[in-house]
């Protein structure tokens, strides 16, 4: 009999894959719209999950608004680059963000490829 795994455990598993996908990857966090944790997985020194998430919605959100009041359509992914890191927040479905936090000098396209590509199977886990 094949065992199927939880909607959850899948999730968490997700989330691994994105972090172990490169050393430049201090962890991940995955929120809903509303700045709830899903799932999170990695390091994040002197973070606490719940604030990432929040902070990152808040973030995204104000973006996006920037971004149609500009007439540049719907915001599918955020890059900040920061002086002790960079964080790449891309939209996972209709419902969820994956926060990517990165070390100073991590290669951003790399970044960015590995969490649109989670976040793609992600959304289809959500949806």
């Amino acid at each position: 009999m094949v065992r199927r795994q939880g909607r959850g455990a899948i999730l968490a598993d997700l989330m691994h894959q994105l972090v172990d996908a490169s050393p430049d990857f201090e962890g991940a966090v995955l929120v809903s719209n509303d700045g709830l944790v899903m799932a999170a997985e990695g390091t994040l020194e002197n973070l606490d999950d719940s604030d990432v998430g929040a902070v990152a919605t808040r973030a995204f959100g104000l973006s996006g608004e920037t971004t149609m009041m500009l007439e540049r359509g719907n915001l599918n992914k955020l890059i900040l680059l920061g002086q002790e890191g960079n964080m790449v927040i891309t939209r996972a479905g209709r419902e969820a963000l994956c926060v990517v936090l990165l070390r100073p000098h991590a290669k951003i396209g790399i970044a960015s490829f590995e969490a649109e590509r989670i976040s793609q199977q992600i959304a289809n886990v959500l949806n």
